[in-house]
């Protein structure tokens, strides 16, 4: 009716991502890029982004588990095996 109003609260919940420097995430084609540091040595890894994140940081919705480490800083050079100096 007219001059009624109402007033909702939705809990959409929390979601929580992985987070990983800009600088780690390369495209390559059509797909992002991470590499993952197993045993010393560089695992390439298709991720799917997230949703944005603040600062220097880009979340990772698929492809990469919370707790792997991950190159700091890649490039075009970057590449599946190298050794992690």
């Amino acid at each position: 009716r007219p001059g009624m109003f109402v007033e909702a609260k939705l809990a959409v919940g929390e979601l929580t991502l992985p987070a990983v420097p800009k600088a780690a995430v390369t495209k390559r084609g059509a797909t992002w890029r991470v590499f993952a540091v197993v045993d010393d040595k560089l695992e390439e890894r298709v991720v799917q982004l997230g949703p944005d994140a603040p600062g220097d940081l880009a979340t990772i919705a698929r492809g990469l588990a919370a707790d792997e480490p991950v190159a700091g800083k890649v490039d075009e050079t970057t590449a599946d095996g190298a050794t992690v100096r």
